[in-house]
Formats: structure tokens, C-alpha cells, sequence
């Protein structure tokens, strides 16, 4: 049995994805506490009962206008914010960002590929896997 730490959980929110518990079921694998609460949970509750905050994936799309919405005042809290697929493009709209539609959705495994640039221009080097 896993034994929990930290005083306060680490809050998922849900913005409607298939993963939102899953991803709360990997955090409680790794003996850290978390909860699953809804998007629209308010930047002052998680300020009194949050260690971290995850904002999760959705169905829906930043672009769209009825789809879900945290508290604003979420993103200037003082604590980790992690967003997950929607959650990282509204955390990046809401923070003046640009989100782009692209012509192809991602769904599934992608190729990720990683650079390392090293200050000397003359050398560098990468790798690159399949994520999910």
C-alpha cells in the first residue's frame, strides 16, 4: 500500500479526456496523493488544498466557445501547472500565446524528436522516439 507524504494532493483537472484518471491513477502509482476535481474548481480552493496542479486533456477545442475553462486565476497560482493536451493549448492561450489549428489532428503515437544544441555551432546532435 502506498504511503502518501506530501500534506496536499496534487489536483487533476478534468476538461472532459478520456485520461484524466488515468493520469490521477499514475501519480497515486508513484505514492503521491491526488484528487480528480473539475475544471471550473475555483484558483482559491486549489490555493488552500493543492500542491500541484494538472490541467487535463479534452474532447473539445480551444477554439471553440462553449468548451471548458479554468479560473484565470489558476495559471499566476503560486504552485507547479502542468496542462496535458488541451489544458497545455489553454494554458498557452490564456497566457498570451498563439494557438494554431493544424491541418492534421494528433491522435495516438508521434514522433518526438530531440536536439541538443550545444553553444559550439559546429557540433549538435539528436534522437528521436515514438510517444504516446
Amino acid at each position: 500500500m502506498a504511503t502518501f507524504a506530501q500534506a496536499k494532493p496534487i489536483y487533476v483537472l478534468d476538461c472532459g479526456g478520456q485520461y484524466c484518471h488515468l493520469i490521477a491513477s499514475r501519480i497515486r502509482q508513484h505514492e503521491a496523493l491526488s484528487v480528480v476535481a473539475p475544471c471550473e474548481t475555483s484558483a482559491a480552493e486549489l490555493a488552500s488544498k493543492a500542491s500541484a496542479v494538472i490541467v487535463s486533456g479534452g474532447p473539445q477545442s480551444v477554439f471553440e466557445a462553449s468548451s471548458p475553462r479554468v479560473d484565470p486565476a489558476v495559471w499566476s497560482l503560486d504552485m507547479p501547472l502542468l496542462g496535458i493536451c488541451y489544458g497545455c493549448q489553454m494554458l498557452c492561450r490564456d497566457l498570451g500565446g498563439e494557438v494554431v489549428a493544424s491541418d492534421v489532428g494528433e491522435y495516438g503515437p508521434a514522433a518526438l524528436e530531440l536536439v541538443d544544441d550545444d553553444d559550439d555551432e559546429t557540433s549538435s546532435s539528436s534522437s528521436s522516439s515514438v510517444v504516446v
